[in-house]
């Protein structure tokens, strides 16, 4: 099947073209022009009148679906109609290739829990309607007691294709005093004084593993040949390590 995108403004990799327009046949691009185009009566032709025609973005880290699901407290939209929704916005945008950045964490920050992620991995393998592409981007909090869990049985999961270091403990990378961690816990998941101590008390606990879950994140990803990435690095040695 051939069909024509005419009159369009094409962006390519060395210049940009007015007028253009590109042949496609079979879901494949086999010619581009300027100006005048194939006058083939039995080749659909679409007028772009002027507008942009660029290959689609690839969104390496969006964490907007957590939002979807849970777009405020006490609330949980169901996981698929939160993933068309973000289909309808991404593809609004030029997106056409999202990574989804699900943290694998200790439910601490509502729908950033394990369970998410499996009920996400799960809607994914059964979706055949949306028009981008959906992948996920796994961020393993090394602070937590379940992310290393979680990563070692999603491990192998043709939707996953990204591994993140994530570390929330409190006083370095995103979090630098315990002041910032309790406002925005108590912010997004309304929990109380009470509870965010125990949250704190189980972080400071877990420091002293945090080296021995980078090493076994690492040897994860690396035994599925996952890449490999990090946030919030504060300093040039955490950069190094």
């Amino acid at each position: 099947m051939q069909f024509l995108l005419a009159n369009a403004t094409i962006v390519l990799p060395d210049r940009v073209v007015d007028r253009g327009w590109v042949l496609v046949e079979n879901g494949k691009i086999v010619s581009i022009g300027q100006s005048s185009y194939p006058q083939t009566p039995t080749v659909p032709q679409f007028d772009l009148i002027g507008s942009y025609l660029l290959p689609g973005l690839i969104d390496l880290h969006c964490d907007v679906i957590e939002k979807l699901v849970q777009p405020r407290l006490e609330v949980e939209i169901e996981v698929g109609i939160a993933l068309h929704a973000a289909n309808r916005l991404m593809l609004s945008c030029g997106v056409t290739c999202q990574f989804h950045a699900l943290s694998l964490d200790d439910a601490e920050f509502g729908v950033r829990s394990e369970r998410f992620v499996y009920d996400f991995l799960h809607r994914l393998s059964n979706e055949r309607h949306c028009g981008a592409q959906h992948l996920v981007h796994a961020r393993v909090e090394i602070s937590s007691d379940h992310g290393l869990v979680a990563l070692k049985t999603i491990a192998g999961h043709p939707f996953l294709r990204l591994v993140s270091i994530m570390d929330h403990s409190p006083g370095q990378g995103q979090y630098t005093t315990e002041a910032a961690v309790r406002a925005y816990v108590a912010q997004t998941t309304g929990r109380s004084a009470d509870e965010i101590d125990e949250i704190l008390a189980r972080k400071r606990a877990a420091q002293a593993d945090i080296p021995y879950r980078i090493d076994q994140v690492v040897r994860i990803a690396r035994d599925h040949g996952l890449p490999i990435a990090s946030h919030d690095d504060d300093t040039p040695e955490r950069i190094a390590r």
